[in-house]
């Protein structure tokens, strides 16, 4: 039968599970950004007097806005990163610790433990102040967005191996095609390349690059994030069906 302490760190997975703090929603985002420049456009209209050609229109409607407000979202992007790293890693330990509190082996125990070692050393945070404020340089908003998607790649692809334990330990059916659900692909580094030159052909056009860069990158965080608390919920419910720890229980 499962002990109190089982019992409590089971309600703690379940609580974890259910937190949706480190969900955005990415729309609005996109929403907020093409405002940005719709609010360029009442600039100009407020000031007719100002140029509504050359280079200078397309600074006040194409850039300023846009990199101001994705300056803003890339902070909240960064914070959603920070939070989901530490979420995820709660939850592992707790789940670990339930494990643990089933009276698991030994070598289970360490696998667990090393695991989450892992899965730590990936999870580290990014200072989002900072970050925001370097963001002010086109080239660095390319860069800091090329680096959390290869952030969710080292966590995810980390996660999945110890999702492969978790399963392995629920009997092998708790879920099933983990890798080709949930784990991220990484980036290369010539595609940074390549967003790093563009700016050079489309300068008119920056903010609108920024737009959709910024978007993408909130909107792929939430996917991850999304397909992570589907496994979770499904860990959970397995993890109170006590009767499938019998084979691990050290005798």
């Amino acid at each position: 039968m499962p002990t109190q302490k089982t019992l409590s760190l089971l309600r703690r997975a379940e609580e974890i599970a259910s937190d949706n703090s480190d969900l955005t929603r990415s729309w609005l985002y996109f929403v907020l950004l093409i405002g940005s420049m719709f609010f360029g456009g009442f600039l100009l209209y407020l000031f007719p007097g100002a140029p509504l050609l050359g280079f200078s229109f397309h600074i006040l409607i194409f850039i300023a806005p846009p990199l101001l407000t994705s300056m803003f979202i890339m902070y909240r992007v960064v914070e959603q990163r920070n939070r989901h790293f530490r979420r995820s890693l709660e939850f592992y330990e707790t789940v670990a610790e339930v494990f643990e509190s089933l009276g698991v082996s030994s070598s289970v125990s360490r696998a667990l433990r090393s695991f989450l070692e892992d899965l730590r050393s990936v999870s580290r945070e990014r200072n989002a102040l900072r970050d925001t404020l370097l963001s002010l340089t086109f080239f660095y908003m390319i860069y800091l967005s090329h680096v959390i998607q290869n952030d969710y790649h080292k966590h995810s692809s980390t996660e999945k191996n110890m999702l492969d334990l978790i399963n392995f330990l629920l009997g092998g059916n708790a879920f099933s095609s983990v890798k080709e659900k949930f784990v991220i692909v990484g980036r290369s580094n010539s595609l940074l390349i390549i967003l790093a030159l563009l700016p050079f052909l489309v300068v008119p056009y920056l903010g609108i690059i920024l737009l959709f860069l910024v978007d993408y990158t909130a909107w792929f965080s939430n996917e991850h994030i999304k397909s992570q608390k589907q496994f979770e919920k499904t860990i959970v419910e397995a993890l109170k069906n006590l009767s499938s720890f019998r084979q691990f229980l050290v005798k």
